[in-house]
C-alpha cells in the first residue's frame, strides 16, 4: 500500500499526508480531510499573527483558527499559553483538538453559533468578575459563566428562591445542567443520563418538580391572598373608587344611629331626629363637620 503524498499550498513541497498535514473537521477540506498547508507553514503563519497581535498568542490562535475553519477553545488556548513559549503553543492546540473526542466534528462555525446563542440572550451584558468566579467557583470558561448565570437569573425570577438552602440549590442545579448539556455534546449519553436524574433529584429537594408547582399561585392550596400577590408586586392594587365605598351602608347605619343622635346630646349638632325623615334635620356644627372630614380625608 502507498504512503499517501500530500502538497502544501504554501510552500509546494509534497510531503507525507498523516506526518506533515494537521486533520481538519471542515467540510471544506473533505479531500482528504487534511489542513491545505503543511504543520511547518500553518506554525509560521502562526508566528507572523503573533508578531501582527503583538504578542498575544491567543488572539493569534484565535485568528488561525478561523483562517482555516478550526475550532477554537479560549479556555484551552489561555492554559496553553501560560504554559507554552510561541514556537510550541500552534503544535500542541491542535494536538489536543485533533485527539481529543470532546472536540470531534467541530469547526470554527461551532464557535459562531456559540457566539450568535449568547448574543440572543443579552449576555452581552454579564460582566464576569471576581464575584461571579467566586460565586460558581473554578473550572469554567467565561461563556460556561455566563451560561450559569442565565440559567439561575431564569430559576430565581421564575420561583423567587427567598432563604440560602433555596438559592444554593438552585445554583447546583444550574452547575448539573450545565455538564449535562456538556456531556450530550461529548455524545456521553450514561453521564447525560445520569446527571438528568440528579437533576431531577435536585428539583424534588427544591420543590420544583412540574408535579409539584411550587410556583407562586399555581397551587390549589394557595390561599386568595398568596394568588392576588403575584398581581399586587407586578401592580400595586389601586384605592377603592367612590362607588365601592360604604357597599354594606355600615357608614350610613353609624351616623344615624349613633354619632348623630350622641352630637345632638353634647351639643355639637343642631336638628332633631324624626320618624319620618330620620337624621336629615340634624347638622353638625361647622367646626366638629371640619374635623370629621377631615379625619375621613386623612384615612
Amino acid at each position: 500500500m502507498a504512503i499517501s503524498k500530500t502538497k502544501c499550498l504554501n510552500c509546494g513541497e509534497e510531503k507525507y499526508t498523516d506526518r506533515y498535514f494537521w486533520k481538519s473537521h471542515s467540510e471544506i477540506f473533505t479531500l482528504n480531510k487534511r489542513l491545505p498547508v503543511c504543520k511547518e507553514c500553518f506554525r509560521a503563519r502562526f508566528l507572523l499573527l503573533n508578531g501582527c497581535y503583538n504578542g498575544e498568542l491567543v488572539k493569534a490562535l484565535k485568528h488561525i483558527c478561523f483562517n482555516f475553519d478550526v475550532y477554537f477553545d479560549e479556555k484551552l488556548a489561555k492554559e496553553l499559553a501560560d504554559k507554552k513559549n510561541k514556537d510550541e503553543l500552534i503544535d500542541e492546540y491542535m494536538k489536543i483538538i485533533n485527539r481529543n473526542s470532546k472536540y470531534k466534528g467541530k469547526t470554527s462555525l461551532d464557535n459562531l453559533l456559540k457566539e450568535i446563542y449568547t448574543g440572543n440572550n443579552n449576555d452581552k451584558n454579564i460582566v464576569i468578575n471576581d464575584e461571579i468566579k467566586l460565586k460558581w467557583g473554578r473550572g469554567f470558561d467565561d461563556y460556561e459563566y455566563k451560561i450559569l448565570e442565565r440559567k439561575y437569573k431564569e430559576y430565581k425570577e421564575y420561583y423567587e428562591p427567598e432563604s440560602l438552602t433555596e438559592r444554593k440549590l438552585f445554583e447546583e442545579i444550574c452547575i448539573i445542567e450545565l455538564e449535562k448539556d456538556k456531556s450530550r455534546e461529548k455524545g456521553d449519553m450514561k453521564a447525560f443520563n445520569d446527571l438528568s436524574k440528579l437533576v431531577s433529584s435536585k428539583m424534588q429537594d427544591a420543590e420544583i418538580k412540574p408535579s409539584q408547582k411550587k410556583k407562586a399561585g399555581d397551587s390549589q392550596d394557595d390561599t386568595f391572598g398568596m394568588k392576588m400577590m403575584i398581581y399586587e408586586k407586578n401592580q400595586p392594587v389601586k384605592d377603592r373608587l367612590k362607588e365601592y365605598e360604604d357597599v354594606d351602608g355600615f357608614e350610613a347605619y353609624v351616623n344615624k344611629h349613633m354619632k348623630k343622635p350622641l352630637a345632638v346630646a353634647l351639643g355639637l349638632a343642631t336638628g332633631k331626629y324624626s320618624i319620618n325623615d330620620g337624621d336629615k334635620d340634624i347638622k353638625f356644627k361647622d367646626d366638629v363637620r371640619d374635623i370629621l372630614e377631615g379625619n375621613k380625608n386623612e384615612d
